[in-house]
């Protein structure tokens, strides 16, 4: 689909929303059913605008985005605190389409992940059986490692991070961690320093 052709489609979003936000600033009262299906429409408009042309997934995050804006202002009261997890979930799934559709952009999967994960743990709430914080860390190191897993090498470090602070929060192993982690984070300084020294550091020390 070319520029000239995705042109109506985008148009027609942006004129829907103005005149949305138009009349409300005019103090005109609108139906919230009227409402939602203005952003129904428009979050659908971006969806369409990206089944017409695949090459370009980054629609997907605005017509996710504008579809759970429209189901919470339609069903907000009856959704209660899942209307969170609902926002977020679709955030996290366009940034998800956004890899999958064009695997060059690893980046995506970390905001994917982390808004996915985020989602969790909003749905999670005040659950006693299960911690927020566990599974925050628990969904961050699974969002890394994937990176890692994708060529990104640079990714194991904070897989490992977020891995451990994973045990921390889920009360392993606490006093082994206490001296474990700032030995190991001396370690991993002198070591960056060490590959940092230049090449008449290693003399000097030798005289």
């Amino acid at each position: 689909m070319s520029d000239k052709n995705s042109r109506p489609i985008i148009g027609l979003v942006l004129v829907g929303l103005g005149l949305l936000f138009l009349l409300q600033s005019m103090g005109i009262y609108i139906s919230e059913t009227l409402i939602a299906l203005v952003f129904a429409g428009a979050g659908l408009g971006f969806v369409v605008y990206f089944l017409q042309d695949r090459t370009r997934p980054w629609a997907l995050i605005p017509g996710f985005v504008l579809l759970a804006i429209s189901a919470l202002i339609g069903f907000g009261e009856q959704m209660g605190s899942l209307g969170g997890t609902l926002f977020l979930g679709a955030i996290g799934l366009g940034f998800l389409g956004v890899y999958l559709y064009r695997r060059e952009n690893w980046w995506a999967v970390i905001p994917a992940g982390t808004l996915l994960t985020l989602a969790v743990v909003a749905a999670i709430g005040e659950s006693r059986w299960v911690d927020g914080g566990t599974v925050f860390f628990v969904g961050l190191t699974i969002t890394f490692a994937a990176v890692f897993a994708l060529g990104q090498r640079w990714a194991i470090f904070p897989a490992l991070g977020t891995g451990l602070l994973t045990l921390l929060t889920m009360g392993w192993f606490t006093g082994v961690f206490e001296v474990l982690l700032p030995l190991a984070m001396i370690a991993g300084g002198a070591y960056l320093l060490w590959r940092n020294r230049k090449p008449g550091d290693t003399k000097l020390l030798e005289k």
